[in-house]
């Protein structure tokens, strides 16, 4: 009885504006999740913000009520890029209407779940103090029923890793040379630290209820 109780917990949800993802992504626990993310982000109103609204907070929950925060908190291993693509979409319709992208890992941040916490909006990305961000190659997309269709599924995935590492030219400072050897391997683990020094994140919330930011660590 305990297992089948279990088996009906919410692991990937959504409640109010935020999103849970605390499980494998994949078909089975997004199915609920998309149109649930769909129906919250219609609801938003534009709200243009500028760098300069941004610039002077000295604490990822330092906004005014007017201000609408799209929260996503993860611990997840990861799961299938398709739907961290679905999610993206919507957090970046969210995105276009002025919300801020708060992202909080609470513990993990493996594979395409670590492309989701480093796209949060610059200055609201937060780890944990024993968070960790990995980075790694990842099971194969390559599914094909013809000898002659290996080239091109292999093209496609070829297109799908350097998206991957696209991304995080782009929102972190991790080099081109440093992203290839993250996806080498199979567990590239960065520490709460590491990602705070290599702008995978913004601030590292402590055990002691405080915020660490990268200025601090110049100290």
């Amino acid at each position: 009885m305990a297992d089948k109780k279990n088996s009906n917990v919410k692991t990937i949800y959504t409640m109010k504006n935020s999103i849970f993802l605390y499980d494998t992504i994949n078909q089975d626990t997004c199915a609920e999740l998309i149109g649930e993310l769909a129906e919250m982000v219609a609801n938003l109103k534009a709200q243009p913000k500028t760098a300069s609204d941004l610039a002077t907070i000295k604490s990822p929950y330092e906004l005014n009520k007017q201000t609408q925060v799209l929260d996503i908190f993860i611990n997840s291993p990861g799961g299938q890029c398709s739907f961290m693509d679905s999610i993206m979409t919507f957090v970046n319709i969210a995105r276009s209407k002025g919300a801020i992208i708060r992202t909080t890992v609470t513990g993990r941040a493996c594979s395409c779940t670590s492309q989701i916490a480093i796209q949060g909006t610059p200055g609201f990305r937060i780890m944990y103090q024993n968070a960790y961000n990995l980075i790694h190659y990842g099971n194969t997309s390559i599914n094909v029923s013809a000898e002659g269709e290996v080239e091109r599924a292999a093209q496609n995935e070829k297109q799908l890793r350097q998206h991957q590492s696209d991304t995080y030219k782009k929102f972190t400072k991790l080099t081109t040379k440093e992203i290839a050897k993250c996806m080498a391997t199979e567990h590239h683990v960065f520490s709460a630290k590491q990602c705070l020094e290599k702008n995978m994140c913004d601030w590292i919330l402590t055990d002691m209820g405080t915020f660490i930011q990268r200025s601090d660590l110049q100290r």
